[in-house]
Order: C-alpha cells, then structure tokens, then sequence
C-alpha cells in the first residue's frame, strides 16, 4: 500500500467553521499480501478527512471509498471494509508522524 497523492487545504467560513480538508489517495500495490478479492475491490482507496479547527463539536471521522465500493466510514458492518480501514489507517499514521508533514500540519492549523 502506497500513498500517491495528498492534498490539504485551509477553508473557513468565519471562525465557527474553520477547518483543514485532507485527502489521501492510496493505490494497493500487486506485491501486497492481501487476497485478490480486496485487491480489486479496494485497488485504488479515496480517504477525505475534515479537522475542524475551532471548538465547534463536530468530529473530524473519515470516509473512505474504494474502487469498487461506496462511501464508508468506521461505522461500517462489512469485515473487508474494516480491514482496510485498519490497514490505512497504519499507513496514514506512519505519514503523519513523518517530520516534515508533522511540521507542516501543525504550521497549517495556525494560518
């Protein structure tokens, strides 16, 4: 499993609602060890993320899709969609513990 796009962005409309908007686009790679089924409904995995950034009490869960799936999230009943939730969200903790991305994160949510 790799990342091969990342994008975040700042937006707000007044402070109420300021937040970062994250998106991560993840590609299973043919060399994972993950059952044909998963790597072809999950070949290509979309996850979004909303963090806001005031105190407003909305939650910041992710969606997720995969090629063959739809929209997701941590509520989902489905084992396979589990799964890969648990193997992106591995993945996703390794990249945001990188140094510079870490940096970066915490510069964005004071701009």
């Amino acid at each position: 499993m790799k990342i091969i796009n990342y994008t975040s962005r700042h937006r707000h409309i007044g402070e109420k609602y300021e937040k970062i908007f994250s998106t991560w686009d993840i590609k299973i790679e043919d060399t994972d060890p993950y059952d044909e089924k998963t790597k072809t409904r999950f070949k290509y995995i979309n996850v979004k993320q909303v963090k806001y950034l005031s105190t407003s009490g909305l939650d910041e869960r992710p969606v997720y899709r995969g090629d063959r799936t739809n929209e997701f999230d941590s509520n989902t009943k489905d084992k396979q969609k589990k799964f890969i939730i648990e193997e992106v969200n591995k993945l996703l903790q390794t990249f945001r513990s990188h140094a510079l991305i870490a940096q970066w994160l915490e510069q964005s949510a004071h701009n």
